[in-house]
């Protein structure tokens, strides 16, 4: 299975000093920050193989041209909102599936940011970067930098949809932030799907947290970028070792959920094999008994049974008495004809019914 990731960043003023800093960085260029007047310089970046700017074709048409300068897009953005705590743009951070050729994980990034430039009217900004020498090989992903404000001829307009109050939006009928989000992570896994399967590859992504198994997916471990600075410096950290923690027990958890369906497959399988042998193995006439002569009385369903048992029973313990009675009846007879006599023997003694009948 192909790994989904996709993260939705807010930029705002409340946790980054600058979005043109933010916008050089991902693009590896060189842009100075009007506001701060700082210039931010990552030209030295080696791992940005495609750099962008997306636009509605409603704005290029009304002569936005001006928002193709990646300068001037994002110190426009910063400019325009006045609230202490505003919120300059949106970072979608995708995970481009290893399995594709670089063209075919670019047409993907691409099909994607266009899709969110035509739903939103916004800017969008993407940057595909290949991984780096110390880390995972397969770690192709992107950065979609988009804007919060629609794009128009002479500057930016009204908010998007995906950034005003939820009053507004169910005043005209459109849905929730929360359930914005969770279509588009949902159009991202379609977008990926169809490009493996263009691919002629058999992996797919899956917004589901079950394998096709059932079993559950373990999270992988994350943590703010605070604690990202504690671990990457060599520092303890008791959130990272936490969530690593929770990470080992779940993928323990996985394998032994694994294990016991290996098992009952196993199991499952030998009880297939053994029933087609029943029915396969050769059948042999089986050897039947003569029939016993019927009693007159004897029963013929359960219940007949049970009193055919209790009158057997009965009769025999009435027979072993007359057989007692009878032994203890002849033994008296033989004291009274034969009297005891000094040096005689003396007569047996009396018989009982547990030593001579057997009872």
């Amino acid at each position: 299975m192909a790994s989904f990731f996709l993260r939705i960043t807010a930029i705002g003023s409340q946790h980054y000093r600058s979005v043109v800093s933010l916008a050089a960085y991902r693009a590896g260029e060189r842009l100075q920050d009007r506001r701060l007047q700082e210039t931010f310089n990552h030209s030295n970046r080696t791992d940005v193989v495609h750099k962008e700017i997306l636009l509605p074709d409603t704005a290029r048409a009304a002569g936005a041209d001006w928002a193709l300068q990646r300068e001037e897009l994002w110190n426009q953005a910063q400019s325009v909102e006045r609230l202490r705590r505003a919120r300059y743009a949106h970072e979608w951070m995708l995970a481009l599936p290893h399995e594709l050729h670089p063209e075919a994980r670019l047409a993907l990034a691409r099909r994607y940011a266009t899709a969110l430039v035509n739903r939103y009217g916004s800017a969008v900004d993407l940057a595909v970067h290949t991984p780096r020498p110390e880390s995972d090989p397969r770690n192709h992903h992107a950065h979609l930098l988009v804007s919060t404000r629609q794009v128009e001829g002479d500057g930016f307009g009204a908010k998007t949809d995906l950034n005003r109050q939820w009053e507004d939006l169910k005043a005209h009928g459109q849905p929730s932030t929360i359930k914005q989000w969770h279509g588009l992570r949902a159009l991202w896994v379609e977008h990926a799907n169809e490009a493996l399967a263009a691919a002629g590859r058999d992996e797919r992504l899956s917004l589901a947290r079950k394998d096709e198994f059932g079993i559950a997916i373990p999270s992988k471990p994350g943590w703010s970028r605070k604690v990202e600075g504690l671990v990457r410096a060599g520092q303890p950290s008791f959130v990272a070792d936490a969530e690593l923690q929770r990470y080992a027990f779940e993928l323990k958890r996985r394998a032994l959920a694994l294990q016991a369906l290996e098992q009952e497959q196993t199991l499952t399988r030998l009880r297939a094999g053994a029933a087609n042998a029943l029915h396969t193995a050769p059948t042999t006439a089986p050897s039947v008994a003569a029939p016993r002569p019927a009693d007159e009385d004897s029963p013929t369903d359960f219940a007949g049974w049970l009193q055919w048992r209790a009158r057997q029973t009965l009769e025999a313990g009435a027979g072993a008495e007359a057989q007692a009675r009878a032994a203890l009846a002849a033994w008296q007879q033989q004291r009274e004809q034969t009297p005891t006599q000094a040096g005689t023997e003396a007569p047996a003694p009396a018989p009982t019914a547990a030593a001579d009948v057997g009872l």
